[in-house]
């Protein structure tokens, strides 16, 4: 017996409960061969469909599981696309044990994650030579790396030198909670994904951009490291020299969720990679985010053209429009708001120019109850007060407060306009905030009493006082000196502690010079002892103290900057105490490295809502989740520097690419592009009702970000005409 497509399609439907493949879902499942582009909405079900169509691919048409890839934007997508395909895998077979296409079936060895994790695997199993013996490192490691490596041409470059000169003429400098350094590895980033053509950058006057460049490069390759970036341009440079010619054999088929959020050097990967052209890209160019992480929305926008200049084939293309989350008053509100911006809505910005076709809503209507509201005040305070009470009165409308989530471009606490109030708000009326984003994990008590005794055994006379400069370290100093006094006062209360800390400051005051002792070693003395062991066994103590460890063993493994060895693996005594180089590493690379990156605390990928708690979480968090209610707050996003460098790094390096890429839009327009399909994201995880934090101004300014047209009257005008919206004020 034959086990057909019409068979696959009738026995999958009967596994989804009270739901069935849509007529465009399904064509996408029976659609194989051949590029396919496939704009799905939000709320539409790709996920489904992709599961979908890798089962049809492996039921139906017998395709052993190493011949696909489904490349996915995170790692928790990817292992939610795993579970989601052994599920209905497990279904199938449950229901047709007598079809021997379908028992056979064994997901092992499909490769499932990010890009990067797939370039990782697919490099690590090839046993190339060129990955061999590489480590790919995080953005804190790597910053340890150019500080302890860097030169007056580079990380050190004077105001006057013409790699500043340069970036200061096309970039501007960056603000404090930036840096430097960070602003350079952005730039190197993009020189790397975007695929910049050297010389064109030379036109430009780049060339002490370039010589940076280099210089990066060779460091990377001589202490053998990778970031994220030169990871996947060895996998592409691997690809086209043939050097994976006998894995790419198998591979038959190529499908990329989130491909609205794909650089330029993916890009170049996926079409590499699906060289028979079975390439499936899905996505929506609506809800790309990541502009400033270097994604390039326009891939998906121009996947046609891209598909007829490498294989003179114009690809398949489907529209999933059905919207299966959002009321469908609110689904009408956000389709109205993206429709609104007249630059956008062109074929060459967007794929459903001018909204078409439109989504159609198939979302529940629980109750009759308003499903856009606007909540008004004069300034941000007035509108938190007036958010604080209305979620309030919620209490008792929702059956837990997990159902509600805030989101917001910025999660931070501990700015000046920041969600900090209208947390205290809510929490003052004894309602819980989940926000672990909100918070700095340098600055939890776990961390910095850790930094605080190693402090205090390998610096018993303050030396960091005299090490770090007082003007440009002011909040490094002051962490260090709070992360003593936690220290001292763990001292006095465990009396262990206390011991370890005189021990070894006399170990360290008699020890002959050139005495060594590993840096590690005193971390895990120290770690062993009360009240570590008992963070550890607290879940988010011990997450805070893996993170830390994790720090501090990166920086002990932070190449020199001559000999590219590990610098800081053996602290070195001079007389009677810990040599001042390793002191200096010790404070200017470990300390001041996460407190100026300020990394935030922790969170379960898959943890983003605790029962009893409204969950807080940024636009980009929320991405691929729906709560039945969503409060959109901060919508008065301004076009800052900071807000609008993707833009203006955008705006440069498209016409240097190697595959050159015209700009047409000024710097304004494309941040107002990315300003608005933010917001089309945020709206459109709700599914009962959205809620948009209003303020008549901000900080003394008006703002008119997150409305129609970037226009507060179009957008009340649309709540006073339409029906289950109102006005909270």
């Amino acid at each position: 017996m034959t086990y057909s497509v019409d068979d696959f399609i009738i026995d999958y439907n009967s596994l989804l409960a009270n739901y069935s493949l849509t007529g465009e879902q399904e064509k996408v499942v029976r659609t194989i061969d051949g590029p396919v582009l496939v704009s799905a909405g939000p709320g539409s079900g790709k996920t489904e469909c992709l599961v979908a169509r890798t089962l049809r691919l492996l039921v139906v048409e017998g395709a052993h599981s190493d011949s696909i890839i489904l490349t996915t934007f995170t790692r928790k997508a990817a292992r939610q696309l795993l579970d989601r395909l052994s599920f209905r895998l497990a279904k199938l077979k449950r229901k047709r044990p007598d079809i021997q296409q379908i028992t056979d079936v064994d997901l092992t060895g499909i490769r499932i994650g990010t890009v990067h994790s797939i370039a990782e695997g697919m490099l690590a199993d090839s046993r190339t030579q060129s990955f061999n013996g590489m480590t790919v490192i995080d953005p804190i490691q790597l910053r340890m790396l150019l500080v302890n490596t860097g030169n007056t041409s580079n990380i050190y470059a004077p105001r006057a030198h013409p790699l500043r000169t340069f970036n200061q003429q096309h970039f501007g400098n960056p603000p404090p909670w930036e840096g430097w350094v960070n602003r350079l590895t952005s730039l190197m980033n993009r020189i790397t994904e975007d695929q910049i053509d050297l010389d064109k950058l030379a036109d430009q006057g780049g060339e002490p951009l370039i010589d940076s460049y280099e210089w990066y490069r060779n460091v990377m390759k001589e202490s053998r490291r990778l970031d994220f970036a030169l990871l996947i341009e060895m996998l592409l440079s691997e690809l086209k020299r043939g050097t994976l010619e006998e894995m790419m054999k198998s591979i038959e088929h190529v499908m990329v969720d989130e491909y609205q959020d794909t650089n330029p050097i993916q890009e170049d990967i996926f079409f590499s990679l699906a060289r028979n052209t079975n390439l499936c890209v899905v996505g929506d160019d609506d809800q790309s985010l990541y502009r400033f992480r270097g994604a390039s929305v326009e891939c998906m926008i121009r996947f046609d053209q891209e598909c007829v200049t490498r294989w003179d084939l114009s690809p398949k293309k489907f529209s999933i429009i059905e919207n299966f989350r959002s009321h469908p008053q609110i689904l009408d509100f956000y389709e109205e708001y993206m429709n609104s911006h007249t630059e956008l809505n062109i074929r060459s910005n967007r794929l459903r120019e001018k909204g078409q076709p439109p989504l159609l809503a198939k979302g529940p209507t629980l109750a009759d109850h308003s499903s856009v509201i606007l909540c008004q005040g004069a300034d941000k305070n007035e509108a938190d007060y007036q958010l604080s009470e209305f979620i309030n009165n919620l209490e008792g409308i929702v059956e837990d407060w997990s159902q509600v989530a805030i989101l917001s471009p910025s999660v931070r606490e501990d700015t000046k306009d920041g969600i900090g109030n209208l947390v205290r708000l809510l929490e003052e009326r004894g309602i819980p905030v989940f926000n672990p984003r909100g918070k700095n994990m340098a600055e939890t008590e776990e961390v910095m009493t850790l930094f605080g005794l190693m402090s205090m055994v390998l610096d018993e006379f303050s030396a960091f006082h005299d090490i770090l400069n007082p003007k440009f370290d002011s909040s490094t100093i002051a962490w260090i000196e709070e992360s003593r006094l936690l220290a001292s006062r763990m001292m006095s209360s465990y009396e262990q502690v206390g011991t370890y800390v005189e021990n070894g400051r006399a170990a360290i005051a008699n020890a002959d010079d050139k005495t060594a002792y590993p840096l590690l070693g005193v971390m895990f003395h120290i770690i062993n002892l009360e009240p570590f062991v008992e963070w550890e066994v607290a879940p988010a103590s011990a997450w805070r103290l893996s993170q830390a460890t994790k720090w501090l063993e990166g920086y002990s493994r932070t190449p020199s900057g001559r000999t590219r060895t590990p610098a800081f693996l053996n602290l070195f005594v001079e007389s009677g105490e810990i040599s001042l180089h390793q002191l200096n590493g010790f404070y200017k690379l470990a300390c001041k490295t996460i407190v100026e990156e300020r990394t935030v605390e922790h969170e379960e990928e898959d943890e983003v809502d605790i029962p009893g708690h409204i969950s807080v979480m940024t636009i980009h968090q929320a991405k691929g989740l729906e709560f039945d209610i969503v409060i959109a707050y901060g919508l008065c996003s301004r076009n800052s520097p900071s807000h609008r460098m993707p833009a203006v790094m955008h705006s440069f390096f498209a016409p240097l690419r190697k595959r050159e890429l015209s700009v047409s839009q000024t710097v304004d327009q494309l941040r107002d592009f990315d300003s608005f399909r933010a917001h089309f994201v945020a709206f459109s995880r709700a599914k009962h009702a959205l809620v948009l934090h209003d303020p008549d101004s901000w900080s003394g300014r008006p703002h008119q970000r997150g409305h129609f047209n970037e226009d507060r009257i179009n957008t009340r005008e649309y709540i006073h005409n339409s029906p289950k919206t109102e006005v909270v004020r």
